[in-house]
């Protein structure tokens, strides 16, 4: 019961030190999603100005100009999953530095792959408002970008402290 203890202890230290510093840099970060989600979004025949990322009132947007000028989502909503992910792995008890690194790089891709997934489901929501459009959004939005780093840190590393070889 100590070592659980322990874990969610760290776990929120790293969640409120990483959160502090991903507030900084979420700005930065969020350009990268956004070309990729362009770039595939200019290959199925869209054009233009079709993404962007714009500053207001000291706030990070996705918008989309061209198609939706209207419609706006906060960055930080769109990234913030990684904070979590990164705090699990590294408050997890008695995993080897080399193990740690490395499903940091898979899980950190992983969620890179997400957030240009997300990104390019707002865009057809905004851009169209068809109701299924709204589905695949929610998903994105509530259901992945909520428990992915859950997901990703039981698939990586979790499996292995709550299941261990014997």
């Amino acid at each position: 019961m100590r070592n659980k203890w322990k874990f969610f202890g760290l776990f929120v230290l790293y969640a409120l030190i990483l959160s502090m510093i991903w507030f900084r840099l979420h700005a930065v970060y969020i350009h990268l999603p956004v070309a990729i989600a362009e770039w595939v979004l200019d290959i199925v025949a869209y054009s233009g100005n079709i993404v962007e990322v714009a500053e207001r009132d000291g706030k990070t947007f996705v918008r989309f100009p061209e198609y939706a000028p209207d419609v706006a989502y906060i960055a930080m909503n769109v990234v913030f999953n990684t904070v979590p992910f990164v705090a699990l792995v590294l408050a997890t008890p008695s995993i080897k530095l080399r193990f740690m690194i490395m499903n940091l790089i898979y899980g950190l891709s992983t969620l890179f792959f997400l957030h240009v997934l997300s990104i390019i489901s707002m865009f057809f929501r905004a851009a169209t408002g068809f109701i299924w459009k709204d589905a695949v959004y929610l998903f994105f939005a509530s259901l992945l970008e909520a428990l992915a780093p859950l997901i990703l840190w039981f698939i990586f590393i979790g499996k292995e402290i709550i299941f261990p070889k014997k």
